[in-house]
């Protein structure tokens, strides 16, 4: 006594597409919130920072099982005057060091704005395309 399925590879690969239609979206949907994040973060940045203002940038959305879809927000390079990273420059002026007061305008920024980058992100998922 057998029995016979059909369809079913039919079934695969509109799964698949399926699937590949979701990893799309969400690569999308992360670039849109992570470049919002950085305009945001550029924005809020002390004003007699303009070199640490400018080399806020949303990096490449990457994969991991752990983090799922995620891209990293930060400064990037040096400062042209000094060499010092600007990552270290973001990170002093985030929480001061010896007799510069912290200044946390990325704490701040994300803290006001994050409920609205993650409405970025879901409506970037959601939009057709």
């Amino acid at each position: 006594m057998g029995f016979e399925i059909s369809g079913v590879e039919l079934l695969i690969q509109q799964l698949d597409t399926r699937a590949k239609e979701a990893d799309e979206r969400a690569e999308r949907a992360i670039k849109k919130g992570g470049q919002f994040i950085a305009e945001l973060l550029r924005r809020n940045v002390p004003c007699h920072m303009g070199h640490l203002q400018q080399s806020i940038k949303a990096g490449p959305v990457k994969f991991s099982a752990g983090d799922g879809y995620h891209c990293i927000v930060r400064p990037v390079g040096n400062d042209p005057e000094t060499g010092e990273p600007l990552a270290k420059i973001g990170n002093i002026v985030e929480y001061g060091h010896g007799d510069v007061p912290a200044n946390p305008w990325m704490r701040n920024t994300l803290e006001l704005y994050g409920d609205a980058a993650k409405d970025v992100i879901k409506q970037e998922y959601e939009r057709e395309g």
